[in-house]
């Protein structure tokens, strides 16, 4: 139980398909890598987008190291999918969000929706804005909050060791010895007792998230948000990234727009934006 603390948690992949298909966002298309967390990632995505009545319409594996994705993103434009999904490492971010926005995707209406990666600090300190702009996100951590877990434990550890917290290793190590002093609260009198006991924890305040116990495995509660300008922004359930519209070009030849032509996108940005 306790060893999916420390394992790939799917409470991401599951929040981000009921958002995408509590607003109105049908049909998916996915691209991930080969390494296992990505791989986990777009099995999960898969099954709850159509357990919820979503449609999958292709799934585009690349190897670990790849840097060029033009395969992968011209089969995604084949199928036209209302959103794509990139479970994909941070590391990979960096190459291939630019890539989404050079090849068009954006620009043809496909939302981009992406796991915990996209999120990070060093992603969105790196990565122009024009390929985050619009992105709908997962985190485990509620946005403009510290959760009363985090700060008990980061007080504890920076008065113990007199130094900053590095990284978040020893978070782990932390909520797994915290779940297993709540079952001990319980009294419970055998190990199927007290098994018992933690599947009753729900929304626990832990060091790395809000914390509950469903058959048998750790999860963490997600909050899904939106990305603008390298900063994360609330979306509500039933809410959309918004497209940007532009004036359509002028025809090469006579160097005039079009009579009816329509308005371009040009990528997307989260609803309570500005134009």
């Amino acid at each position: 139980m306790l060893g999916s603390l420390f394992g790939t948690d799917p409470g991401a992949s599951e929040k981000l398909a009921q958002q995408a298909f509590s607003s109105g966002l049908l049909t998916a298309a996915i691209v991930y890598s080969q390494e296992s967390e990505s791989t986990f990632e777009a099995e999960v995505f898969t099954d709850a987008f159509q357990e919820l009545g979503g449609f999958v319409l292709g799934r585009f594996e690349y190897s670990v190291g790849s840097t060029f994705f033009e395969e992968h993103l011209r089969a995604v434009e084949a199928i036209m999918p209302d959103i794509l999904f990139l479970p994909v490492p941070a590391d990979d971010i960096e190459l291939i969000a630019p890539q989404v926005t050079f090849f068009g995707l954006d620009s043809l209406g496909i939302r981009i929706f992406g796991t915990a990666g996209w999120s990070q600090d060093e992603v969105l300190n790196v990565v122009d804005t024009r390929h985050t702009d619009g992105v709908v996100t997962a985190s485990p951590f509620p946005l403009g909050e510290i959760l009363p877990g985090y700060q008990e434990f980061l007080s504890v550890y920076e008065r113990i060791h007199q130094r900053t917290l590095p990284n978040l290793f020893p978070t782990f190590g932390y909520d797994a010895a915290s779940i297993l002093l709540e079952g001990i609260k319980t009294s419970a009198q055998t190990s199927k007792g007290f098994v018992e006991a933690l599947e009753e924890l729900s929304d626990f305040s832990g060091a790395t998230g809000l914390l509950s116990v469903k058959d048998g495995h750790v999860v963490r509660k997600h909050f899904v948000t939106c990305l603008q300008d390298r900063t994360r922004r609330v979306i509500s359930p039933y809410q959309q990234s918004q497209p940007i519209m532009m004036p359509p070009l002028p025809d090469p030849e006579t160097d005039s727009i079009p009579e009816g032509a329509p308005d371009r996108i040009m990528g997307f940005q989260c609803s309570n934006s500005g134009s």
